[in-house]
């Protein structure tokens, strides 16, 4: 599934105190949703060309204006293109709070599935049998490739959690069950059903 990104700047009137001038923002627009943050440039609002989201004039301080918002919305797009490349989770809010540098720890379900298995790896023979391990493996390996298939990602945010998510992956895990795994043939079968 591919998103549509754009980054665009805006004078914010109501921000600066004196009337003639305005702090510009910009707004990262992703799947319809929205991320802002203060640019920290400010301008004359005559000199602002709403149209093309630019300072009008050709003077050297323009200039400069200028090429700061086309390197800043390189960034924003830049930082976009790397969170696909990688199969990582990307909103708005991601591309503008790495942008800013905030290093906001987004928890992954995989990544928590993984660390729970591994905790439980250790306590295998102690308090848990193998076999409740390998049921364990096997849960987030189907976790995993429904996230692959429905969302074409390697990982989810566990904030993104919702109905829809847990219903849809439950409707998938009916059907798996319905079929019963007694033959290789059977298994082949779920694959094909999966994909």
């Amino acid at each position: 599934m591919f998103s549509t990104v754009n980054v665009i700047f805006y004078p914010k009137r109501k921000v600066v105190k004196q009337p003639k001038k305005s702090i510009i923002y910009a707004r990262i627009t992703l799947d319809g949703k929205r991320a802002e943050f203060s640019t920290g440039k400010q301008i004359e609002l005559s000199r602002w060309d709403a149209d093309n989201c630019r300072v009008r004039g050709k003077g050297p301080e323009i200039l400069v204006l200028n090429r700061f918002f086309d390197t800043l919305k390189a960034k924003c797009i830049s930082i976009y293109d790397e969170l696909v490349r990688t199969g990582e989770y990307v909103d708005a809010d991601t591309v503008k709070n790495i942008f800013l540098g905030k290093g906001q720890k987004q928890y992954l379900i995989l990544e928590i599935f993984q660390d729970h298995n591994d905790e439980m790896e250790s306590l295998v023979g102690k308090e848990y049998s193998a076999g409740t391990l390998q049921r364990y493996k096997a849960a987030k390996s189907h976790i995993s490739d429904y996230i692959a298939h429905k969302y074409q990602k390697k990982d989810y945010p566990l904030k993104k959690i919702d109905y829809e998510f847990i219903m849809d992956r439950a409707v998938n895990v009916y059907h798996l069950r319905r079929m019963k795994v007694s033959s290789a043939n059977q298994v082949h079968e779920i694959d094909s059903f999966w994909w």
